[in-house]
């Protein structure tokens, strides 16, 4: 069947009986594609960038980060005072990870920096034309997950054993809290549990809803 279709294809392009459809001879035909989409970070097209990733170092403050990518003092106190109804930068955290976007010219000055506050929820300086800050969060994503176990020695271990999150154990603890004594339970005991889990930028971050637990 494949071959009689090519061979028919074939036939109608080539046919005199079809030259309505003929491109005139100093016309070519052009198979055009769609742009393909900008990557974006925190909302950011990554590839107008020169991307600079990193973290927050012991006793490192704001200014130690910014003097390297062509911020001066007066726009990091100014920042510095902006930002406080949003995030206070006097409270950057050793290890939180950070974001600079330098221009691609000869310069190499920040054009944005983003800050992670948290797993989720992230701060977005941009100093292009004036200073200007954003907050805002990552996408969490949801995966249902079902998981079942046979207690061995404890809650804990038996999620371990299966590979489960063991955060669980903490809703898990508050919805038998009046029916279950977790320090007694036996060899033997079963568990069933539908829940989600949930992930950001690929990284379990927690537990979300558990919609249905046998015990």
């Amino acid at each position: 069947t494949i071959v009689v279709a090519a061979i028919f294809i074939t036939f109608y392009y080539n046919s005199n009986t079809f030259t309505e459809y003929d491109l005139p001879k100093d016309v070519e035909a052009i198979d055009t594609l769609p742009a393909p989409e900008p990557e974006l970070l925190y909302g950011i097209p990554v590839d107008s960038f020169e991307v600079v990733t990193d973290e927050v170092k012991k006793n490192q403050f704001l200014a130690d980060i910014l003097l390297k990518y062509g911020i001066n003092y007066q726009m990091i106190d100014r920042l510095a005072k902006s930002s406080k109804p949003i995030f206070d930068v006097r409270k950057l955290k050793r290890g939180n990870k950070y974001t600079i976007f330098n221009t691609k010219d000869s310069l190499k000055k920040a054009a944005y920096f983003v800050y992670e506050i948290d797993n989720t929820d992230y701060v977005c300086y941009d100093f292009r034309d004036s200073l200007s800050i954003a907050k805002g969060q990552k996408v969490i994503e949801r995966r249902m997950k079902h998981r079942k176990g046979v207690i061995t020695s404890s809650l804990w271990n038996a999620m371990v054993d299966n590979n489960m999150n063991v955060q669980l154990a903490l809703p898990l603890s508050d919805i038998f809290a009046w029916t279950i004594d977790f320090f007694g339970i036996q060899k033997g005991d079963t568990f069933n549990v539908l829940y989600d889990e949930l992930y950001v930028d690929g990284k379990s971050i927690g537990i979300g809803t558990v919609y249905a637990v046998n015990f």
